[in-house]
């Protein structure tokens, strides 16, 4: 009944404060698909993507959130009236890897940002176990430029056989700044065509099911860098 009765109410409040703040412009809805079961990757550059992807998809999804995010009461809010699968990012979190397969098993849509986290040298931390709180690194990746992804999305891509739908964001790492200028932000959200499933072969073992799960992440983020410009495409860069 909470779900029913606050979900409305809040997406409208999301949907005007976002507009208040960000200018949007949504290129590529003809890529969209019915396909399921889906999987929907796109670039972390700040928090606002998947607010933004939550809003102006057609569908409902369910997404992954880190567990650090509950420590701030209004996104806690938010993350209990929405499909959200809680993940510890500072470890190989089994469970969240479980939830993930059986909406995907099920004919679900996932969505999943496969850079891990917004600040790369956090994220460093993140992997060697070391647990940071909700206000510890940039909330924005003022670079703008991508980061390598990290061997999740891949391994539940391969596992579930889903098709994987790549969106791009350019701008959201203003959004923050803007706003304590009370300045809108221009955003493009640009949608690619769906394309896999990625196959991986069952004899790989050890090393070599590693290294074929970490290409099939680099291809998943040559799709999203396909969307951006070279100054955006960080180590993907070699995108032809």
């Amino acid at each position: 009944m909470r779900k029913t009765i606050l979900y409305p109410i809040l997406r409208n409040l999301v949907r005007f404060l976002l507009w208040l703040f960000i200018d949007l412009e949504i290129t590529g809805e003809e890529n969209l698909t019915e396909e399921r079961p889906l999987i929907i990757i796109g670039n972390h550059f700040s928090l606002f993507e998947a607010p933004l992807i939550e809003l102006h998809l057609p569908f409902k999804f369910t997404f992954f959130a880190a567990v650090e995010l509950e420590q701030n009461a209004a996104v806690r809010l938010l993350l209990s009236v929405i499909d959200a699968i809680m993940v510890h990012r500072s470890r190989a979190d089994r469970e969240a890897l479980r939830q993930a397969t059986a909406v995907l098993q099920a004919g679900g849509r996932l969505l999943i940002m496969p850079e891990g986290g917004i600040d790369p040298e956090l994220r460093d931390t993140l992997a060697r176990g070391e647990e940071r709180p909700f206000t510890e690194g940039m909330n924005s990746r003022i670079s703008g430029q991508l980061i390598a992804a990290r061997p999740g999305t891949a391994y539940l891509a391969t596992r579930s056989q889903a098709r994987i739908l790549p969106i791009a964001f350019l701008g959201t790492e203003h959004i923050l700044d803007n706003i304590r200028r009370l300045k809108r932000t221009k955003v493009t959200m640009h949608i690619g065509p769906v394309f896999g499933p990625l196959i991986l072969d069952p004899v790989l073992r050890g090393p070599a099911r590693r290294h074929q799960l970490d290409a099939y992440g680099d291809e998943m983020m040559h799709h999203i860098a396909a969307l951006m410009p070279p100054e955006n495409r960080g180590p993907y860069n070699d995108y032809s």
